[in-house]
């Protein structure tokens, strides 16, 4: 019996033997989870497809432009410079429900400042509080792999990406449903831009409960990947955390995935409502429609991850999904203003169908791969320095896709030369991402 077979047996020992209290107040946290993680990805979508209405029929200012980039830009504020101090208190006392709650908090504040238009300044405030949404993640992911097994792992990823895909779908939905919406509250006038701010208010609410309720700090109680590196007689490597993080290649390049993934992905998101609206002339019904049908593939791309359970099929995913993104750049280069409109909408969908399943399958590659190269006790603060680079990624895609569309041609061959790069890398280090082990 080789090593592998008897960690396995081990931890099917141990997931038999677990308590039946923890187990329950492991599903009930990972529900929970799955639910803020919905949040992530519905707050998104309903903000980028709203916010440039919002903009353009809300707003006195004589910069719209710059006003629209700086919206979908500053929430990303946060975890650029907080992640990683967040992260490291969640890995160091295991106090996650508690931050959860705190960062829930600062959303709310957040989402209250959002719906007031009266002043430029208030919705910019807004969506920087909402930034704290994302600080979210690494807590939750560390944890996730703090109490499930490497096999069980990429199953409840597949679980907590659909999450955000479907969070992402609904999004845009809610928007199509609210486009003719116009209405008083408390004496605040509520239309199409800032009733996301209204709805966001009562999620946030819901989510606050459900966290005093129903999450618990389980790595507190029981940490399981702990268990198992003390079977594995995994030892700490000599120098600083960081330090030993810089050294290794493999890690670093899973860091530019996530900055490359979030920046492509932002750039897009940015750049439909402004080319559909301003260059297109077609309606925000469209861009409703644009966000939403794509999202749709989400849910079958969790019905094959829950097939497939091999731990090592996520460098697939990785290959798979550079691939797409090469596609998705040469689509761009095909959309021409003097073609009919039905034909650049169905380019755009099309586009936007494969982006998702890019997304999906990097986000999943990205996860899974850098919780299997960490210990128990830096699981959180990593996958802050992968949130870091992803939103410093979608710091910098923003701007250039709320200024693309006169540009799209370059975004385009940057898509190509991007992804060829990093399929190229992930091609060259295929060996050690393939058969992962802990390197900090």
């Amino acid at each position: 019996m080789d090593d592998q077979e008897k960690l396995l047996k081990v931890e099917n020992k141990d997931e038999e033997n677990l308590d039946e209290d923890w187990k329950r107040k492991r599903l009930t946290t990972f529900i929970v989870y799955n639910l803020l993680y919905f949040n992530t990805g519905f707050e998104q979508t309903l903000t980028v497809t709203t916010s440039w209405t919002y903009v353009n029929t809300r707003m006195e200012t004589d910069n719209k432009d710059f006003i629209y980039a700086a919206i979908n830009t500053l929430r990303y504020f946060p975890s650029l410079f907080l992640a990683g101090i967040i992260a490291s208190y969640g890995d160091r006392t295991r106090n996650i429900k508690r931050t959860i709650i705190l960062t829930n908090i600062c959303c709310l504040i957040g989402a209250i400042c959002y719906m007031i238009p009266y002043s430029v300044y208030l919705p910019l405030i807004g969506q920087f509080l909402s930034g704290f949404l994302n600080l979210q993640r690494p807590l939750m992911v560390g944890e996730l792999a703090r109490s499930y097994t490497k096999d069980q792992l990429q199953t409840k990823y597949s679980f907590f990406t659909a999450s955000y895909g479907v969070g992402s779908t609904l999004g845009p939905c809610v928007a199509f449903m609210i486009t003719n919406a116009d209405f008083y509250i408390f004496g605040l006038h509520m239309t199409y831009g800032n009733i996301p701010g209204l709805i966001r208010v009562i999620q946030i609410i819901i989510s606050l409960i459900l966290t005093l309720l129903y999450v618990h700090d389980l790595s507190k109680e029981f940490d399981y990947k702990n268990k198992v590196q003390e079977f594995n007689k995994v030892r700490e490597k000599d120098g600083t955390f960081l330090f030993n993080v810089i050294k290794e290649l493999d890690l670093l390049l899973m860091f530019v995935a996530a900055f490359v993934i979030n920046a492509t992905e932002a750039i897009l998101y940015v750049f439909y409502p402004v080319y559909i609206i301003e260059t297109l002339h077609l309606s925000k019904s469209i861009v409703d429609l644009c966000y939403i049908l794509p999202f749709l593939v989400y849910p079958m791309l969790t019905f094959i991850m829950l097939k497939s359970t091999k731990n090592n099929e996520a460098y697939h995913f990785g290959i798979i999904g550079w691939i797409l993104l090469i596609v998705v750049g040469l689509s761009l280069l095909t959309l021409n203003s003097l073609f009919p409109a039905s034909v650049n909408i169905a380019i755009l969908f099309g586009l936007n169908f494969i982006m998702q399943i890019f997304a999906y399958l990097m986000l999943m590659f990205v996860t899974v791969t850098l919780s299997n190269l960490v210990q128990s006790k830096h699981q959180s603060v990593l996958d802050s320095v992968r949130c870091t680079c992803r939103q410093a990624g979608a710091f910098a895609g923003s701007p250039i896709g709320a200024y693309g569309a006169n540009g799209k041609n370059y975004i385009g061959y940057g898509f190509v030369l991007a992804s060829s790069i990093m399929l190229f890398l992930l091609i060259l280090r295929h060996k050690n991402i393939k058969n992962t082990k802990i390197l900090v």
